[in-house]
């Protein structure tokens, strides 16, 4: 169903805790509520606090540039949703209902549903 070369992580919350620079280098540390993740072979509803450092490098005197992990890539939860259901309303449309596009229309139903309502128990943030 997902055909990703990295995992995907999706979040409804993301806090920068702490920040230190030194010369033209530093690190920040960011926690990130997960709600679920995908990596290939299937998808993950959790809802779990995440605490990571991250690379800072001096880009000039006015900016840093933060350097994101290689292997993950990070979707807050309204963008997922969005794309869930995009993908949803496309399989259903025009496409004949094989095996395998009902399994993947229903793998993304519930994901959908799992995003979803996770948002609402959590309240809209």
């Amino acid at each position: 169903m997902f055909k990703l070369s990295q995992s995907l992580t999706v979040f409804d919350q993301f806090t920068v805790q702490a920040v230190r620079t030194k010369g033209n280098q530093g690190w920040a540390e960011v926690q990130i509520n997960e709600v679920a993740s995908l990596a290939l072979g299937g998808a993950k509803v959790n809802r779990l606090a995440n605490r990571q450092r991250w690379s800072l490098r001096r880009l000039d005197k006015r900016g840093w540039e933060l350097t994101l992990p290689q292997d993950t890539v990070y979707l807050p939860q309204d963008v997922a949703v969005r794309m869930l259901a995009h993908n949803l309303a496309t399989l259903t449309e025009g496409n004949p209902d094989s095996s395998n596009t009902v399994e993947q229309k229903a793998q993304l139903a519930r994901l959908l549903a799992s995003l979803l309502e996770s948002k609402s128990s959590s309240g809209t943030r």
